[in-house]
């Protein structure tokens, strides 16, 4: 019986870190930042082994950006200056709304101002994982 019992307990703290890990309804990004010309910046997250998530949000440049959204592969081809498959990608704009699902594994959202020669780039961004 304590076999068991210990068993479903395991069962349950593994299920609640995989849920906890994904953070439903967790603001992945909340604020405003600059992203300096000629480079970008990046967010990492995990969608946990037994979820699906939902990426959804908004951002607002104070001049052209682009924003990706890349699975573990899309971003390490990307970091290397590759071409990457990405799951989003903005275009070059100054804003955008966006949804994606997404299994389980590793994530980045970029916020991309590479093209950038002279002007960093203000970005407010409100994203969030469901």
């Amino acid at each position: 019986m304590l076999k068991k019992n210990i068993a479903g307990v395991l069962f349950v703290l593994i299920f609640i870190a995989t849920t906890f890990q994904i953070g439903y309804g967790q603001a992945l990004i909340n604020s405003q930042f600059v992203v300096k010309h000629g480079t970008y910046s990046e967010v990492g997250f995990r969608v946990g082994i037994l979820n699906q998530g939902e990426l959804a949000g908004t951002f607002q440049a104070t001049d052209s950006v682009y924003v990706y959204v890349f699975d573990e592969n899309g971003y390490n081809l990307f970091k290397a200056g590759k071409q990457a498959f990405t799951i989003y990608n903005s275009g070059k704009t100054t804003g955008s709304n966006f949804k994606v699902n997404l299994g389980k594994g590793r994530y980045w959202i970029i916020f991309d101002a590479k093209h950038a020669i002279m002007k960093d780039r203000t970005v407010s961004a409100n994203i969030d994982l469901n």
